[in-house]
């Protein structure tokens, strides 16, 4: 396992000008490398997207759509059969309205769970940014923290990871970053 400092920046050209930095401290090139770390939710890590198998905030919406259900069907049955007795004597009234409110009772549960839900999971993993990641070792660790946090970068951190053709290969972009050290 490779020791590796990484800060996060705003911009490319910031990235830039602190890889400039590091060039002139005697850092090798190949030691360091600059990439943009998506928005969480957005890192493709399944075949159809997406971080997580399913989003955890929804993970409860089934109970709150089954709560509400029931009270949208009483009121949908209510209008039905209101309108069928007041507009038309039409078979099909009371029906539509028992199903477009037991619709709108779940739709309405479904949605105040997830809300709920949605809550309680914030993010923790690493905010949206360009990576300055270098390859370091124990001795010139403390130089490469130095510059990264005079130069303005966020989120520094000092991690170990597999390095390889330059890049820090096992990145994970939705593992929190290890600022403590």
């Amino acid at each position: 396992m490779s020791l590796i400092v990484a800060g996060r920046f705003s911009t490319f050209s910031g990235a830039e000008r602190v890889v400039r930095k590091f060039l002139s401290q005697g850092f090798a090139r190949q030691n360091i490398s600059v990439f943009f770390v998506t928005p969480p939710g957005q890192h493709a890590q399944y075949p159809i997207g997406g971080d997580q198998y399913a989003d955890p905030g929804a993970r409860l919406a089934a109970r709150g759509a089954a709560r509400w259900m029931g009270g949208g069907a009483a009121v949908g049955a209510l209008a039905g059969a209101a309108l069928y007795l007041t507009l038309w004597r039409y078979w099909f009234i009371p029906i539509a309205c028992l199903s477009v409110g037991t619709y709108i009772g779940s739709l309405i549960g479904a949605l105040r769970r997830t809300r709920q839900q949605t809550a309680r999971f914030a993010h923790h993993g690493r905010d949206t940014g360009v990576m300055l990641a270098a390859h370091v070792t124990e001795e010139n660790a403390p130089s490469a923290v130095q510059i990264l946090k005079q130069s303005g970068a966020a989120d520094v951190e000092k991690a170990t990871g597999i390095w390889e053709e330059g890049r820090w290969k096992d990145f994970d972009p939705c593992a929190a970053p290890r600022t403590h050290f």
